[in-house]
């Protein structure tokens, strides 16, 4: 992944992502931080934060359904 792909990647992960792959991985959120940036590579962090980001991808959506659903 090039630096602009890293970068959509970061603006989709839900809050508290660094902190909770920092936690998974049991390193600091400053290396996820440089992983995401594309300072450092590691793609198995890479690929946690792909899979985090579609899961709250979904969870949007289910939401977005949901509230819709209200009307």
């Amino acid at each position: 992944m090039d630096k602009k792909d890293l970068r959509k990647l970061r603006k989709n992960l839900p809050k508290g992502a660094i902190r909770q792959l920092a936690e998974n991985f049991s390193v600091t959120e400053n290396h996820i931080y440089k992983v995401l940036c594309g300072f450092r590579n590691n793609t198995e962090i890479i690929k946690a934060a792909y899979k985090m980001a579609i899961e709250h991808r979904e969870e949007l959506r289910e939401a977005e359904k949901f509230v819709q659903s209200l009307n």
